[in-house]
């Protein structure tokens, strides 16, 4: 059994509590958006010219997605399109697939367990009469 909880144990849910965790949540965003900029590395501008040119080659210019077959097989089992990776993706998906069938199996284990006991909400809903149509 458990032991009753103390008035001293409740938490503060007072609207005092309430402002002071406010307080405190803005205090560390103001503290966060201040600081951030001193820690970041700065990309501020650096002594000498600067010039921009156009890549010679246009043709290629904004490829960020590779054209098909255009990369290079895979040389060990965790480059891209490798047998771990391959394997990887198998695996998940089989476990994805394992857990909605564990979840789904337990769900109709329960079901049968409260028709068993006579506690089914929608045969209790029919039994009182709730949720269905009443005839016009």
């Amino acid at each position: 059994m458990t032991d009753p909880v103390t008035a001293d144990q409740v938490p503060d849910r007072s609207p005092r509590g309430r402002r002071l965790g406010l307080v405190a949540l803005l205090a560390l965003t103001a503290l966060t958006l201040c600081l951030s900029p001193m820690l970041a590395p700065g990309a501020g501008a650096q002594p000498g010219a600067t010039t921009t040119t156009d890549p010679v080659d246009n043709r290629r210019f904004g490829d960020i997605i590779p054209e098909p077959n255009s990369g290079k097989a895979p040389e060990t089992p965790g480059d891209p399109g490798g047998w771990l990776q391959v394997s990887l993706f198998f695996l998940i998906c089989a476990a994805v697939i394992g857990i909605v069938a564990l979840v789904w199996w337990q769900s109709r284990k329960a079901r049968e367990r409260r028709a068993a006991a006579g506690l089914d909400p929608v045969e209790l809903a029919k039994r009182r009469g709730e949720g269905t149509r009443q005839p016009r």
